[in-house]
């Protein structure tokens, strides 16, 4: 029995629910049969793979290509500069040989300038000395054919402006036109190659020369 002037307390269904509605809200821990275990931890983990991660493996690749792009360029150059040096040293080292091997001709004719002028000295005879400066010039000139140098023609030949220099025009009607007549000095080459031009005379005002063979270059005209 209740005392007096109390009033009895009443629970409806409604007060009954509100502790559930409680639990629920608190997180007891309680989880139902079939959800899924979701911590604080997975979380956590779902943040550290988030989209910063991609843009940090991206960055070190260009890192290391650019590195290796670095180092690739740098061992060509130094490649390129060790072949430039080589190629340098030989061709100065195949330039000596060269130069040597023509001083040397030049220093046996030297010599023999040295007996000849002796035996002029001794004799007192200029046909000696004639004889001797003759044996030069034929030492001296086989000397530079050896080297493969060519005199280049002259004696009536068409007038070559790759090979000859016309110093002198000669107004002449018994030749053909734009023929050397005379050489006024000798040209050489080394092959195609002119080492100098042939100082010439060249005819001018007789007949047409004739028409160059096939394969043959055309000569050039001397300019009045």
């Amino acid at each position: 029995m209740n005392g007096e002037g109390e009033t009895p307390a009443v629970t409806t269904s409604e007060d009954a629910a509100e502790p559930v509605q409680a639990s629920d809200a608190g997180g007891s821990g309680e989880r139902s049969p079939g959800e899924p275990d979701v911590g604080v931890d997975d979380a956590d983990g779902d943040d550290d793979a988030g989209p910063d991660a991609e843009p940090e493996d991206e960055l070190t690749r260009l890192q290391r290509e650019s590195a290796e792009y670095l180092d690739g360029w740098r061992r060509a150059t130094a490649e390129l500069d060790n072949f430039r040096k080589r190629n340098e040293r030989e061709r100065a080292h195949w330039n000596e040989r060269v130069l040597r091997d023509v001083l040397g001709g030049v220093l046996d004719t030297l010599d023999l300038f040295d007996r000849a002028l002796e035996a002029a000295r001794a004799s007192q005879d200029q046909d000696a000395l004639l004889e001797g400066v003759e044996m030069i010039r034929g030492e001296l000139e086989r000397l530079v054919e050896s080297k493969g140098a060519e005199r280049v023609a002259t004696e009536n030949a068409p007038f070559d402006p790759r090979f000859h220099e016309a110093l002198m025009l000669d107004q002449r009607d018994d030749v053909p036109d734009n023929t050397v007549v005379a050489e006024l000095r000798r040209g050489y080459r080394l092959g195609e190659f002119v080492i100098r031009p042939a100082q010439v005379q060249v005819a001018r005002g007789g007949p047409k020369a004739p028409a160059p063979a096939a394969g043959e270059a055309a000569s050039g005209e001397v300019s009045s």
